[in-house]
């Protein structure tokens, strides 16, 4: 698709341009009236970013914010709980680690964790932990309970991560054990099975009429 696009069509005749190619097309009205792009600043390329992450609405409490379960603090939240001030909450899928928090959709402000202690979690780990604590029967889910869950998921990955490379491991051992003969000996044997079985052709003479079984007499 890239190919197709950026170099045959990009670069042929168009008739529609009178000839010209869209690549020339471009280059040439871009060099009378250039065209904007992003400033190349951090600020700016978080900005855009922003715009693109999820978003939701969360009041802030007494304890702070709370968003997946997970508590999250600021300082500024100690005077937005006097009021219970409702703000626009963004968020990254892959880190839950710290949220956006805005009042009017323009300014951002970061909040992290009340927890420092907390590793960085994502969206789906915490799904996946909270939908393992439901199967289990538990109706109310703490923050400590849902990241106990994560990091025994997490466990459990890694052992099974261990347990293959292991078995990898030890499969490529046991083959380097066969002796090289043993195995040539084994290869050839199969090609000498396979070579001796030939299908089976069944002889058809299509100008004689087809026989015509019981079943077809009735």
């Amino acid at each position: 698709m890239v190919l197709e696009i950026a170099q045959r069509y990009h670069h042929n005749a168009h008739r529609g341009l009178r000839g010209a190619t869209p690549y020339s097309m471009w280059a040439t009205l871009g060099g009378v009236t250039p065209p904007r792009l992003l400033p190349d600043t951090a600020s700016e390329a978080l900005r855009f970013l922003i715009q693109f992450l999820p978003m939701t609405y969360q009041t802030v409490q007494a304890d702070g914010l709370t968003l997946f379960y997970i508590r999250y603090w600021h300082p500024i939240f100690t005077a937005w709980r006097a009021t219970k001030q409702k703000v626009i909450t963004r968020f990254h899928p892959e880190d839950l680690s710290k949220i956006l928090v805005s009042v009017d959709g323009k300014r951002y402000l970061e909040a992290t964790f009340a927890d420092l202690r907390r590793e960085r979690v994502s969206l789906w780990e915490q799904r996946s932990a909270l939908r393992h604590l439901r199967a289990l029967g538990q109706r109310y889910v703490s923050e400590a309970m849902l990241f106990m869950a994560v990091d025994e998921q997490r466990r459990i990955v890694a052992r099974a991560r261990t347990q293959t490379s292991g078995a990898s491991r030890r499969g490529t051992v046991l083959k380097d054990l066969v002796p090289r003969n043993t195995r040539q000996e084994s290869s050839q044997i199969r090609q000498g099975e396979s070579a001796s079985v030939k299908p089976t052709e069944a002889s058809v003479d299509y100008s004689k009429p087809a026989t015509a079984y019981d079943i077809e007499q009735w």
